[in-house]
């Protein structure tokens, strides 16, 4: 953590708003992130930045499989929904406003889906023991 706190003073004035403004776009601004300190990888980042999406325009990771595969076990994927995480993204973020939610907001929604289909897997897991 003290490297982290270090390297973003030392290149960002201590400010994570101007790391997200010297990134050149979403994948600069992530490789940004991992720069911050070696502990820092894809999955720390993916969250990072999914918490972030709506507030920061270069913010704007792929949807989590995991999201994925909850949101088609929920049924707001069809099955045959192809494993596109733009376009499940954006299908998912139009139920969202559908729904009367704010876009804001979508980040606790992904992150709900991504809970639940830890879930899941836990439960596929847990019965393939059981057989």
């Amino acid at each position: 953590m003290l490297t982290v706190s270090q390297t973003l003073l030392g290149r960002y004035a201590g400010n994570l708003n101007h790391l997200h403004t010297a990134a050149l776009d979403s994948d600069n601004l992530a490789q940004r992130i991992m720069g911050l300190s070696k502990g820092i990888g894809p999955v720390t980042v993916q969250i990072f930045l999914r918490e972030l999406r709506g507030r920061w325009n270069k913010a704007i990771p792929p949807l989590a499989q995991l999201a994925f595969q909850a949101a088609q076990a929920l049924g707001f994927l069809s099955q045959d929904c192809r494993n596109d995480d733009q376009l499940a993204l954006i299908l998912l973020q139009d139920l969202w406003e559908k729904s009367g939610m704010p876009l804001l907001n979508f980040p606790d929604f992904e992150a709900a889906l991504v809970r639940y289909g830890l879930w899941l897997c836990h439960q596929s897991h847990a019965i393939k023991i059981l057989k």
